[in-house]
């Protein structure tokens, strides 16, 4: 607040004193150049460099006065946005005073004669719940070869077919998003006036009948350190099993601190960690005339910041290039938190005529070479009321690029799975750069029905498939085209039920596919969204006669950082286990049969004997809910129990039985879990339905994921486990089972595959 009372000096208004204040030290403006076409606009920044180093966005402030050269080439107004007019060059100033000294910068503008050669809407295709909203992107191809965003361009507006169905905004600063009003299929369009050439680009948008099915909290880094801030995100789940819909900015969302003495939020969501504690934060909204709410348990540490680091210490980048700087800052227990993009955190470079740094929301820390030189990039803030800066330098090199290669020069991919490409630059100096996500890159699919590809920062180079078909994918920038890559969009896979006895059952997936389940938690949010398309290719092809899925992945070990398995509920319908009642079968496509769904990392949990993984996940379904533990859904030590969910290779205990509906309270006989039981609260007491009326045989779904074809060797293996896991004869010679894991109480079935595919339409 000093620091923009400065501007302001001798100002009633503005308020605060200066005495104490450092002094400024000048104004920077960036970019320093630009090229902007005729009819389009520029965003300019303004940063006010202080003596001690801080630097503090002043782009809006009242006292900066932003001008132009030459208002018939480029115009520009009181938020430094600027828009060409007609060809030619002019320059942008903006000026303040501070302390009764006047600073000024200055930026040269190059209006360029250029048109709109393609005008492409992301996403290309699109559903949206009636009472929600689909934000689109368009992005521009010019004739000079570089792409922009120009979703809220003032040439371009947006038009929907069918009002009555879905409306799209053309209000400034929230241009393409469109709201769903009633069930139907129509066709958005972006249409605009390019130098005089009329074009447009249009998108199909089906408003479906899915209801939220409940609300999930993205929350920050935790525990938050005092002093910092993060956003918070929130999804909604949708009834249809469709990807989860962020909401965090719809107009009904409330945010709420339980205790904003620890932690506060503002009304979009972006939390501050203010003191030591806990504090859970409830996010609350009515979609129609449906109230849902959902709450996050968010923990402030004692940490403070004592450092901050820049990455990399020294960074190398040509002229028209780009390279990602970041900001880590450093705490005082030991860890550390990414606050690139933080909003205490602001960017600049000492030499913008070298090297320019944006320190605008969503890119700050991406440095774009201008001339050969070096410059010294910083980043600031004021965290909790103490000032830190960290610098690095960054070498701009004259090299161009001289060629491009996209990969993988061939890739398949299903209808509805998305591609990944690289973009790779061969410098002149023979050195080479990972352009892929750089904005100055232009991807282009020859066949956007089959595949499109993504300009979007933050999924650029991604291709997704749309129907059957090939596609060429291209890459271009600074008049340097690379060679075409093969897409093959493809039917999906199907689900092989695997003969030898038809209990196991195998999807080949891509290396990418693969890849992302090994490195994806089933319970976050891409997760889910994943979860539900993959039981939905299930039950396309399968009868709803699954009370478990249980997916193993086929690798040798578990991967770097995946835990040996996870379980996430469809359903509950059993009350005394510490759950609520719900049903989220429809999330995955089962018409009220799914209990569960658990996911293994590695093939040995489903072989000869070492399968123990798969009876403790599934365990979860009932247990440990509901007796207080140090170990959240397990067995504390202090509780004393042997069970499967503290000992994989064990039977059940007595309380595990009891939790699963196979054993009544009466028969207990474990000191253990009878003292477990004792801890229940009297308001979960009984479990009801009780062993007398509980299932007691459950059929479960044993799919292998692969990205290859199993071996005969593999095939086999994963048989034999199966056989051994659901066999009810309690064999004593090798492993245990279900059956007699449970004393003879429970069985599960998973042979008969072939008899529960459902017939061909």
């Amino acid at each position: 607040m000093t620091a923009l009372a400065l501007l302001g000096c001798g100002n009633d208004d503005e308020g605060g004193s200066t005495e104490d204040a450092h002094p400024l030290s000048s104004l920077q403006i960036s970019p320093g150049e630009a090229k902007v076409p005729v009819g389009f606009e520029q965003q300019f920044q303004v940063m006010a460099i202080w003596d001690d180093g801080m630097v503090q966005d002043v782009t809006s402030h009242p006292n900066i006065v932003w001008s132009s050269s030459d208002s018939t080439v480029v115009t520009i107004d009181d938020d430094g946005l600027a828009k060409g007019i007609s060809p030619g060059t002019a320059l942008i100033t903006t000026t303040g005073t501070a302390n009764g000294e006047p600073y000024s910068a200055t930026a040269r503008v190059e209006v360029i004669d250029t048109y709109v050669s393609e005008l492409q809407l992301t996403p290309s295709v699109a559903t949206v719940p009636v009472g929600l909203s689909q934000s689109f992107m368009a992005i521009a191809t010019f004739s000079d070869g570089q792409s922009r965003d120009v979703t809220n361009a003032s040439a371009l507006s947006w038009h929907s077919s069918d009002d009555s169905r879905a409306v799209v905004s053309n209000e400034e600063g929230n241009k393409g998003v469109a709201t769903g009003l009633a069930t139907g299929i129509l066709t958005l369009e972006a249409v605009a006036t390019s130098n005089g050439t009329p074009l447009q680009a249009s998108a199909p948008l089906e408003v479906t009948d899915a209801v939220i099915t409940g609300l999930d909290i993205h929350a920050p880094q935790d525990p938050l350190p005092m002093g910092l801030n993060a956003q918070m995100s929130v999804f909604a789940s949708l009834s249809d099993g469709s990807a989860p819909i962020d909401v965090t900015d719809h107009e009904s969302i409330i945010w709420l601190s339980s205790d904003p003495a620890v932690a506060s939020i503002s009304d979009t969501g972006l939390v501050t960690g203010l003191a030591q504690g806990s504090a859970t934060i409830e996010v609350s909204g009515t979609v129609n005339g449906v109230s849902f709410n959902a709450t996050e348990q968010l923990r402030v540490s004692s940490a403070v910041v004592i450092r901050l680091e820049m990455q990399p210490a020294n960074g190398t980048v040509p002229v028209g290039l780009q390279t990602l700087f970041s900001a880590i800052a450093h705490l005082s227990d030991g860890t550390s938190f990414d606050v690139t993009d933080n909003p205490l955190i602001q960017w600049h470079s000492s030499q913008p005529v070298v090297a320019t740094v944006s320190s605008l929301e969503g890119s700050k820390g991406l440095v774009t070479g201008q001339a050969a030189g070096v410059a010294t990039i910083t980043a600031s803030g004021t965290i909790d009321g103490t000032p830190f800066t960290a610098s690095a330098p960054v070498t701009v090199s004259s090299a161009v690029v001289t060629s491009l290669a996209v990969t993988p020069q061939t890739a398949s991919v299903s209808i509805g799975n998305r591609q990944q490409f690289q973009a790779m630059a061969t410098l002149s100096d023979g050195g080479s750069q990972d352009v892929t996500r750089d904005t100055t890159l232009t991807w282009h699919s020859d066949a956007p029905a089959v595949a499109t590809i993504s300009n979007v920062d933050g999924s650029r180079g991604e291709a997704s498939g749309l129907t059957e078909g090939l596609a060429l994918i291209t890459a271009s920038m600074g008049g340097v085209a690379s060679t075409a890559a093969q897409l093959s969009v493809t039917q999906p896979a199907s689900i092989i039920i695997e003969p030898m006895l038809n209990q196991i059952a195998s999807l080949q997936l891509s290396p990418e596919a693969f890849a992302f389940w090994n490195a994806t938690s089933i319970n976050s949010a891409q997760g889910q969204s994943a979860l539900k398309e993959l039981t939905g290719q299930v039950y396309n092809q399968f009868r709803d006669e699954f009370d478990f899925i249980t997916v193993v992945m086929n690798n040798e070990e578990v991967p770097s950082g995946m835990p040996t398995g996870e379980f996430t509920h469809a359903r509950n319908d059993v009350e005394g286990i510490g759950l609520s009642l719900f049903d989220n079968t429809a999330d995955f496509h089962s018409d009220g049969k799914l209990q569960g769904i658990s996911f293994l990392y590695r093939k040995k949990y489903l072989s000869t004997s070492a399968y123990g993984p798969i009876l403790h996940e599934m365990t979860h379904r009932w247990a440990n809910w509901v007796v207080p533990s140090s170990y959240p859904g397990h067995w504390g030590n202090e509780l004393g129990i042997v069970g499967q969910l503290n000992n994989v290779s064990a039977n059940y205990a007595d309380i595990e039985l009891y939790l699963m509906g196979l054993m009544d309270s009466a028969e207990m006989t474990d000191p253990a879990s009878l003292n477990a039981y004792a801890l229940i609260p009297a308001d979960q007491k009984p479990r009801v339905p009780g062993a007398t009326t509980a299932q007691r045989e459950f059929r479960v779904l044993l799919l292998v994921l692969s990205d290859r074809s199993l071996t005969a060797t593999e095939i086999k293996n994963y048989n034999n486990g199966a056989t051994l896991l659901a066999r009810t004869d309690n064999p004593s010679q090798q492993g245990t089972n279900f059956h007699k894991m449970t004393g003879g109480r429970g069985t599960l079935v998973v042979s008969g595959l072939d008899t529960l595919v459902k017939p061909t339409p």
